[in-house]
């Protein structure tokens, strides 16, 4: 008799979270909420130029639409490669936004951008990468720390490979050289 219960009490715990045998929704009117036409979990994307890897994208989840070459990503992570083929730059962000046609980038939230043969650090809510003009950039606060010297700037610009860093409006102390700007 007992055994009988406890079907009956599983049988009834899985119609009622089926919606009562099949008069609820079905998962497919679940997706219908989504705010891509495809999502796709735990990506690798890998940007070219001419052939070329130039880096590889990371991201825990990418919103695709169908009428659009825009993807949305969440928790990005972009490790950028110099023209020798070792790692240049590392990338995390909270969101971003890949051309799928261009493979430019737009990251988001927390951007923390790691020169890898400087050790150069770039901290912004938002950086622009674009792998065919070989540049990375902000137009938003930004901070450049460099061998302990903290400036923060307007924005800046790079190249790729994060040899060449403009700050706009740069302002900080530097501490070994004794310059104050």
């Amino acid at each position: 008799m007992r055994t009988k219960s406890l079907w009956a009490v599983l049988a009834g715990a899985t119609l009622a979270a089926c919606g009562g045998g099949g008069t609820g929704p079905r998962a497919a009117d679940l997706y219908r909420d989504l705010p891509a036409d495809y999502v796709m979990l735990d990506v690798n994307h890998y940007l070219t130029d001419d052939g070329v890897r130039r880096g590889i994208l990371n991201a825990d989840t990418a919103f695709v639409y169908v009428d659009s070459a825009t993807v949305d990503l969440r928790k990005v992570h972009l490790l950028l490669y110099g023209t020798d083929g070792k790692d240049a730059a590392d990338l995390v962000s909270r969101t971003g936004k890949l051309n799928q046609r261009t493979s430019a980038m737009v990251a988001r939230g927390a951007v923390v951008l790691v020169a890898k043969n400087t050790g150069d650090r770039i901290e912004t809510e938002e950086l622009h990468y674009d792998p065919n003009m070989h540049k990375v950039w902000s137009t938003v606060r930004t901070v450049r720390i460099q061998n302990g010297n903290r400036v923060t700037a307007d924005g800046f610009t790079a190249d790729d490979q994060m040899r060449n860093v403009e700050m706009t409006r740069p302002r900080g102390q530097v501490q070994g050289l004794k310059v104050t700007f």
